[in-house]
């Protein structure tokens, strides 16, 4: 088929859409109300047309009291043979009311591929509040994920209720569903007596151009993929989901800047004793031991000042020489004294792994960085920032890697990673309050639970202070949704819910508030949601990025953390060591906090850090650890220059 043929198929199909859509599909509906007391009554009318199809199950006149909540039901089903763009509007609004947020309105959908039919159990109405904030990317398989499009006050003019709604898929259908609702707001609302709100649901087919891809050429979500597809500086892209935990990536990082290596100092070196070395080895990735190559030795008294740069079997020495092949360890000198050493341990087992992987999130579809990429550099305000992820909704989150200046090897540097004042690595405990909880015995029992929403000195108010101090442009990022952990529920080591029983009583007899409060009172060990995932001691890993299917804690703002899932699936390892994966390169010597809780141990909750070795352990939420805080640049940031290595890091519109 030519292009030009293509084109006007393109047309016709629009054409018809348009037809079919704003011909004869709409939906209208009025509420008066009459009385706001305990007797009186709004009354609701509404009649039974709308968009593709429509669904009204009550048509008749009957009486409700405020609070009262009325659903609407439609669908929009692609019937052409190229994607189409359309736009969801309420239209003919009339809304008298003088307290207008009283009255509100919440547009859910879902992909559905059955006949639908005004019986249909589509939505579960009394679980809306689990449906997750839309996606840029659906998958085509139908998932049964409800998705949020968007919620408001009712308008008071004709106004868009879903601006950018796509149909890729010939024959494909989503299933709305509009909520509005009328609060009891528990004051006086006499004034709004008699008032009438009203409106239209209308659907307007849009230019065909508007049907295409959530990446749009020009973007930097297009830009990270299409560079990722290419294999550009290494970075290899995978549809599969890499879940298992990631191996040290390269001897090479170690070699790559001194800045960049973790080291340690022994002192008081017996200056006697014999140090086997080499400029050279050989690894056995299978069984990831080294043989030094050509090697040699000497008292360190004639050598010390030439070791530097050199391979060592021990950074004690010993008595005499030592064996040079099949040895677990080596380590690279980095500086000495006359009786002193600083060193390296070099990575065992090898690998190349540089990723960005595809992962179902939240219905929708995440790629993630992982391993040691070093083409995930990207400039924004005047710092120096790795990207983690490209979200479901196409939001870009970054990690800070340096504040000190944009992306060059001067200002990325061993702890560049996080936040400093005057210079200083800044520290803050993980945010906890104390708690008193009586015993089943009557007694006081005080514990340390965590408070990171709420605390006023911990890790939540340490990055927002530091983003307020450094003056940045919002119009360029998304209000998050930061995740948490469930904190009201606890799970045993199994993963199994404690549910609250009858015998969960306190010395007053009293039943806990929950089944965490009575472990909490008697000291026993639970685990938190988030631990449950990441489990197995470094050996297999559930990272989620999922919010909702845990009923994680969540709370809005410009700056966060990144969860010890994002973590791990970046390259870290829970309770071993991962020198190597991107997330380390600039955090050597701090624990930093994750914003992920991990469980309760005797009078402590705990959360989850990494630690400077790249590994990821749990610790006392009153610990004080560095912090890296993270941002998202809004969906469609446009791309401006550079491929994302350290040389020529991304850069953004910023007009």
């Amino acid at each position: 088929m030519s292009i030009k043929k293509k084109i006007i198929i393109g047309i016709i199909t629009l054409f018809l859409l348009i037809i079919a859509i704003i011909g004869i599909a709409y939906g209208f509906f009025m509420t008066r109300v009459i009385g706001n007391s305990s007797n009186t009554v709004v009354l609701e009318s509404g009649e039974s047309e709308i968009t593709v199809e429509y669904f009204e199950t009550e048509d008749e006149y009957h009486y409700i009291t405020p609070g009262y909540t009325h659903y609407k039901m439609f669908t929009v089903k692609n019937t052409g043979d190229v994607g189409v763009a359309y736009e969801i509007f309420l239209e003919n609004v009339v809304n008298e009311f003088v307290r207008t947020s009283d009255v509100t309105y919440t547009l859910y959908k879902k992909p559905y591929e059955g006949t639908v039919t005004a019986n249909s159990n589509i939505f579960d109405y009394n679980n809306l509040s689990n449906c997750v904030a839309e996606p840029l990317e659906i998958p085509e398989n139908y998932p049964s994920t409800c998705y949020l499009v968007s919620t408001n006050t009712f308008p008071t003019q004709k106004s868009s209720i879903a601006n950018k709604e796509v149909i890729q898929t010939s024959n494909y259908k989503y299933v709305y569903l509009l909520k509005y609702e009328y609060i009891n707001s528990q004051e006086n609302q006499d004034i709004d007596k008699g008032h009438i709100f009203s409106g239209k649901v209308k659907v307007y087919g849009k230019n065909a151009a508007e049907a295409v891809s959530p990446f749009d050429e020009g973007t930097l979500a297009s830009k990270i993929v299409e560079n990722a597809i290419n294999s550009l500086n290494g970075t290899i892209y995978s549809e599969t989901p890499l879940t298992t935990p990631a191996q040290s990536i390269s001897r090479q990082k170690y070699e790559k800047n001194n800045n960049l290596i973790e080291y340690k100092t022994q002192s008081n070196i017996t200056t006697s004793n014999v140090f086997t070395y080499a400029s050279d080895y050989t690894e056995d990735t299978t069984t990831g031991k080294f043989t030094l190559t050509t090697p040699t030795n000497d008292t360190f008294t004639n050598i010390y000042s030439s070791l530097p740069g050199k391979y060592i079997v021990s950074y004690t020495g010993a008595a005499s020489a030592a064996s040079t092949e099949n040895i677990n360890a080596i380590y690279k000198v980095i500086s000495t004294t006359s009786n002193s050493i600083s060193y390296a341990e070099v990575s065992k087992y090898a690998s190349d792994e540089k990723t960005l992987s595809k992962i179902e999130e939240n219905g929708g579809v995440s790629y993630y960085f992982r391993g040691g990429v070093e083409n995930n550099y990207i400039n924004f305000n005047n710092m120096c920032w790795r990207i983690v992820r490209i979200d479901s909704t196409g939001g870009i989150k970054l990690v800070l890697a340096s504040q000190d200046g944009e992306c060059s090897n001067e200002n990325l540097t061993y702890n560049s990673g996080y936040i400093k004042l005057n210079g200083t690595v800044t520290t803050k405990n993980f945010g906890y309050k104390a708690r008193t909880l009586l015993t089943p015995t009557g007694t006081n029992k005080s514990v340390n639970v965590e408070d990171f929403i709420n605390s006023t000195s911990g890790a939540k108010k340490g990055i927002e202070d530091w983003f307020t101090a450094n003056n940045f442009d919002t119009t360029k990022l998304k209000q998050n949704d930061w995740c948490l952990g469930n904190l009201d529920d606890a799970y045993n080591n199994s993963g199994v819910k404690y549910e609250l029983t009858n015998e969960m009583l306190d010395g007053n007899g009293d039943q806990y508030a929950s089944a965490r409060d009575y472990l909490l009172a008697t000291g026993t060990t639970f685990y938190y949601k988030t631990r449950t995932r990441i489990s197995g001691y470094g050996q297999t890993i559930n990272a989620s990025l999922n919010c909702n299917d845990i009923t994680d804690t969540k709370y809005s703002s410009y700056v966060g953390l990144l969860t010890v899932d994002e973590v791990s699936l970046a390259g870290g390892k829970y309770s071993d060591t991962s020198y190597t994966f991107y997330l380390h390169d600039n955090a050597l010597s701090n624990y930093w906090w994750t914003a992920s809780h991990s469980y309760f141990l005797g009078n402590n909750d705990v959360a989850f850090g990494v630690d400077p070795a790249g590994g990821v352990y749990y610790h006392n939420v009153g610990d004080s650890f560095a912090l890296r805080p993270a941002v998202v640049l809004k969906s469609g940031t446009i791309y401006i220059s550079g491929d994302g290595t350290i040389e020529s890091p991304y850069t953004i519109e910023t007009e």
